[in-house]
Parts: C-alpha cells; structure tokens; sequence
C-alpha cells in the first residue's frame, strides 16, 4: 500500500529505506493508535449513552473512528514484520 503510487523500482526501493529509517516514529504511532482503540473498545461496550438522546450518533462516530484506527494499525504493520 504504502509504495503502490511509485512508477519505478528505483522509487520504491527508496522509499522502502526511507520507512525503515523512520521505524521509531511508526512504533510511536502505531502505539499511539492501539492506545485509542483500546479506549475506544472499552467506550464501545459501556451502555450509559443509551440513556442519552442521539446515543446513535455517538455510537456511529464511535464505530466510523474505530474504523479509521483499524486502517491506521494495518497501514503500520510493517513494524511488526507483517
């Protein structure tokens, strides 16, 4: 995903070195994100909105955002030699 936008080899290689010396960074980040979707998770389950009115609407932000955070983890498993 991360390289598809690159025309040649020579581009992709490049940018390949250019992520893993960025690795730190990523590791940062991708703890960052499990960190919110930990939080998110356990906001998912709680069932004190249900009493709230547009409970809905926080409910689907809650489900739109975990997704984002999702792609985000995907985006980073590289890290982990995924």
């Amino acid at each position: 995903m991360w390289i598809k936008h690159l025309k040649t080899e020579e581009e992709r290689k490049n940018f390949e070195i250019l992520l893993r010396n960025n690795v730190q960074v990523f590791t940062v980040l991708r703890r960052i994100l499990q960190e919110d979707a930990e939080a998110t998770d356990r906001n998912e389950t709680s069932t004190e909105d249900f009493d709230k009115p547009g409970w809905d609407y926080r409910a689907a932000r809650r489900v739109g955002y975990r997704a984002a955070l999702r792609r985000m983890l995907q985006l980073t498993n590289f890290i982990e030699g995924k």
